[in-house]
């Protein structure tokens, strides 16, 4: 498996109707995409895309941590309640 770019990422809004962005933070600046669409009506589903993908990172780390909890025996309820933070910050929606 390829190692992914570790977070944190972020979206941005570059203030073209058509155009989203994807970058990490990092000294030097990386873009690592953008997400764009000919249909306006469209723009409200490609920012949704760009918060989940922006938010993988966190996602994949909580899962991993719930995961690791779970075989030791050690699920709490605080890893949950992380992990419903995560999905909260991705979609905009409570879990």
């Amino acid at each position: 498996m390829s190692k992914y770019t570790p977070g944190p990422w972020s979206s941005a809004d570059l203030s073209r109707p058509k155009e989203i962005g994807l970058s990490g933070q990092y000294d030097v600046g990386i873009s690592l995409g953008f997400i764009n669409t000919h249909d306006v009506e469209r723009r409200n589903e490609c920012q949704a895309n760009v918060r989940l993908i922006a938010y993988a990172p966190d996602l994949l780390e909580k899962l991993q941590d719930i995961v690791t909890a779970d075989e030791s025996g050690d699920l709490c309820q605080e890893l949950i309640d992380a992990a419903k933070d995560v999905i909260y910050q991705a979609t905009g929606e409570n879990p």
